[in-house]
């Protein structure tokens, strides 16, 4: 299979069989010109907008919201003295840094 058919079959296959009729109405310059193009094109990436377009429920993300709030802990028990201890040490020696986005804390 040429490439030209090989593009022409991928036009087929998403029923744009149209486009190439087209190209070969207009000549063998727009022919080259539309292969020139449609070699461009991630098929892949096409279908998966395509059917996120016609079908958008299928592909609905899910629900986004802030995560739920925990209360900070007030055991007083080894791991917890450890973790304390350690995230200190971490802010002594700057390894990390504390920001409050616009919007402020919860």
């Amino acid at each position: 299979m040429t490439h030209g058919e090989e593009l022409r079959a991928a036009l087929q296959e998403r029923g744009l069989s149209q486009v190439w009729m087209a190209a070969e109405a207009s000549g063998p310059r727009a022919i080259a010109t539309l292969e020139a193009d449609l070699a461009r094109i991630d098929w892949e990436t096409y279908d998966r907008q395509r059917k996120v377009l016609l079908h958008p429920k299928e592909a609905a993300l899910p629900e986004i919201g802030p995560p739920p709030l925990v209360a900070p802990s007030g055991a007083v028990d080894v791991e917890h003295q450890e973790a304390r201890e350690a995230g200190e040490a971490a802010l002594r020696a700057s390894q990390v840094a504390i920001l409050t986005v616009a919007g402020g804390q919860a």
